[in-house]
């Protein structure tokens, strides 16, 4: 879901801090970054309750990040994010 606070972080940045934070600082790499057509429910699981999810997913909007679960979500899900923001600003654009 896109929150007015995700569209900041992703226009201003989210900060370095929430990587401290993010619970998947205790976590193997490996399972946000499974090989091709790899499982993603683990890193999904471990994004769930994390409090920095959303800086997460802004910290890979941002960064044209392709590969690995960020926020909680996997690559294809972040293109249909990037397709629904584009939409959005296009949108937000008409009406000005």
């Amino acid at each position: 879901m896109i929150t007015a606070r995700l569209m900041r972080m992703i226009d201003e940045g989210p900060g370095l801090d929430w990587r401290e934070k993010a619970r998947c600082r205790g976590f193997d790499a490996q399972i946000f970054f499974p090989e091709e057509n790899g499982e993603f429910s683990r890193a999904k699981e471990a994004c769930g309750a994390c409090t920095s999810k959303e800086e997460c997913l802004a910290e890979a909007i941002r960064g044209g990040i392709a590969y690995g679960v960020w926020g909680g979500l996997t690559p294809l899900d972040r293109r249909n994010l990037r397709k629904e923001l584009a939409v959005r600003g296009a949108t937000a654009a008409a009406t000005v």
